[in-house]
């Protein structure tokens, strides 16, 4: 389904945004793990995917969202001092920036919304459930590309 019927402008509007939010992650991501111990780092990182996140949902791009929900979800964690970052999170954190950068130009290509690679938003997932144990995440293994649609974020608990 192409969601290019009379939305040239919030077409548009995505391509500028979004490349501008994925250069300031990959910016961000560029340095050391040490790097994102650093709060106005890890601030950046932040408000770069929730804000990729916002502007893919308003064009409805799912598969975008959902992998900057994951990854949001685990720079989330960092930056409230749930968990200490790790070479192996900083690892997960670019394979979603960099399967970000690639689903961007898929959508923008074909005009229409392009499923998320479901293993990586699992690792996401994942790697969070590890650092809520309190355990460490588990090195990454190479996502495969698209290999699946990913199934819906399971729903917030309430406060």
């Amino acid at each position: 389904m192409s969601f290019d019927d009379g939305n040239s402008e919030m077409w548009d509007l995505f391509e500028q945004e979004s490349e501008d939010y994925l250069a300031q992650l990959e910016a961000n991501l560029s340095g050391s793990t040490a790097d994102l111990e650093n709060p106005d780092i890890m601030g950046a990182l932040f408000r770069a995917i929730h804000s990729l996140k916002g502007v893919s949902a308003s064009l409805g791009l799912t598969g975008m969202e959902t992998v900057a929900h994951a990854a949001e979800d685990l720079l989330d964690m960092f930056r409230n001092g749930e968990a200490r970052p790790s070479d192996a999170a900083r690892d997960l954190l670019l394979q979603a920036a960099d399967a970000l950068v690639d689903l961007r130009e898929a959508c923008l290509e074909n005009r229409t919304d392009i499923a998320g690679d479901a293993g990586l938003i699992a690792a996401l997932r994942h790697a969070k459930a590890q650092l809520k144990r309190g355990d460490a995440i588990a090195a990454a293994s190479p996502a495969v590309p698209n290999a699946a649609p990913a199934p819906p974020p399971p729903p917030e608990p309430a406060a």
